[in-house]
């Protein structure tokens, strides 16, 4: 049994967690797009998890992020 006050992972996105499909990805600038919702959301290779090898497939590769900003536009952070 798990006591009340065990902490949850710090990974727990507490449902900002978002789902979207990888649509470009520019290897040699280190960046891209991912469609989520009808939006295309800027991706950088430095919020791109290990597990990825810091590059994304477009097309066929699912992605979870959250929503972040840079320079008042959105911009996917911890992309895994």
């Amino acid at each position: 049994m798990i006591a009340a006050d065990t902490p949850k992972s710090a990974n727990h996105s507490r449902g900002d967690a978002k789902n979207g499909v990888v649509r470009s990805w520019e290897d040699s600038r280190g960046f891209g797009f991912i469609e989520c919702d009808g939006e295309e959301i800027f991706v950088h290779y430095i919020d791109v998890g290990a597990e990825l090898g810091k590059e994304l497939e477009p097309g066929v590769m699912m992605v979870s992020f959250k929503l972040g900003e840079y320079k008042c536009k959105p911009n996917a952070i911890q992309v895994c």
